[in-house]
């Protein structure tokens, strides 16, 4: 994140930070979201030349009351359907960058609980669990990113399990537009998705519910631009690409929507 506060934009602040997260980061490939009106800056000035095929988008729901109800009336529907599913032989790729994981998910169940997915709040004592998953999906340390981002003002966080095994985390805080912000939300497979969408938004009081949520996802992410579609989000006007330096870094392929930074 790259911003000044408008009071003391114009003053040289704001080159500073810049030449010393430059410097900071080296040869290292950079990247950043770029704004449309900012796009030329950085490819043509900045040296952030490879710009992404794909765009970071935003979605919208207005009013969450009326999801909050639906998701609660589908949850206990939705598990007997994956259970199932998922005592099928099934492979899933998730692709970031370079790596790719071959997930073979055909297993044997001592028993039906094997595959109960449930939800709780990300406690002290679990957030070693979520940052081991989140390397999972990211391929390094984001421990101090995942405090951070856990002590936000009124920030509400779930993580998932099924099995005993993490299946995904998700946290919903307001931002600075008086709208709730999903971000991060990552999720293995619809059934989790959905199940942190509802434990997520059912923390939210019937005035909050009200208020406006929103989240970003990658446009070639159709897994999950889908599921919010399903959700009755509707994608705004507001739209980031994404900038390197050397090489084009590609997005998650599961179903994810991407950490929001929009504030």
């Amino acid at each position: 994140m790259y911003v000044v506060q408008e009071a003391y934009r114009g003053t040289g602040i704001g080159k500073q930070i810049w030449n010393a997260a430059i410097s900071h980061l080296g040869s290292r490939n950079k990247g950043l979201s770029a704004v449309s009106a900012l796009l030329p800056v950085y490819r043509d000035k900045a040296g952030f030349s490879h710009i992404a095929d794909w765009t970071v988008d935003l979605y919208k729901l207005e009013d969450t009351s009326t999801l909050c109800k639906q998701l609660s009336k589908s949850t206990d529907s939705v598990s007997a359907e994956f259970a199932a599913f998922h005592q099928k032989s099934q492979r899933r790729l998730i692709t970031n960058s370079d790596h790719t994981l071959d997930i073979n998910t055909n297993r044997a169940f001592d028993n039906e609980n094997q595959w109960k997915l449930s939800t709780t709040l990300i406690t002290k004592e679990l957030i070693q669990d979520v940052i081991a998953y989140d390397f999972s999906l990211h391929f390094y340390d984001r421990s101090k990113i995942i405090a951070l981002t856990l002590n936000e003002k009124n920030c509400r966080s779930r993580v998932a399990f099924r099995g005993g095994k993490v299946v995904g985390y998700g946290c919903l805080k307001p931002n600075l537009q008086g709208l709730w912000m999903l971000s991060p939300l990552y999720a293995d497979d619809e059934e989790v998705a959905r199940q942190l969408f509802c434990d997520l938004l059912s923390t939210l009081s019937p005035n909050e519910q009200k208020s406006g949520v929103v989240l970003k996802s990658p446009s070639n992410n159709q897994s999950a631009i889908s599921l919010l579609k399903s959700f009755g989000f509707e994608k705004q006007t507001y739209s980031l690409r994404r900038c390197y330096t050397q090489n084009v870094g590609q997005p998650f392929h599961n179903l994810q929507p991407t950490k929001s930074q929009h504030k």
